[in-house]
């Protein structure tokens, strides 16, 4: 998804409408009005994306490459109101703040829990 994303903003479409037309569009075309949007009582996903600059190529379904200078990747995403994925840790806690390192995160996600101990 986030390479077809990409596509589009590369092509010139603002990040706005990527986001609409990756969001609220596919909801509302499958008529669930409760998703693609942050509103109150909807479901708490999220997906919080960087759009980085660099050399980037994307290929058609034909074969065909097209030279872009940005691609969105996913740094965080929360699923029902939990972070089920972090790529920079930037809701953990740095090491060297925790000392002895009790958990953080939920126990079935988190690797530096044993759970077969708890």
């Amino acid at each position: 998804m986030l390479n077809v994303m990409s596509k589009f903003l590369v092509m010139g479409m603002p990040l706005e409408g990527v986001v609409l037309r990756s969001t609220w569009n596919p909801a509302h075309e499958i008529r669930r009005e409760d998703l693609g949007h942050l509103s109150v009582g909807t479901p708490a996903d999220v997906a919080v994306l960087r759009v980085e600059t660099g050399d980037f190529g994307y290929v058609d379904a034909w074969g065909a490459r097209m030279p872009g200078d940005r691609r969105l990747v996913c740094e965080l995403t929360i699923f029902n109101g939990i972070v089920v994925y972090d790529l920079n840790g930037i809701t953990w806690k740095n090491w060297d703040k925790l000392g002895h390192y009790p958990p953080q995160g939920e126990r079935w996600w988190d690797e530096t829990v044993d759970i077969k101990r708890h």
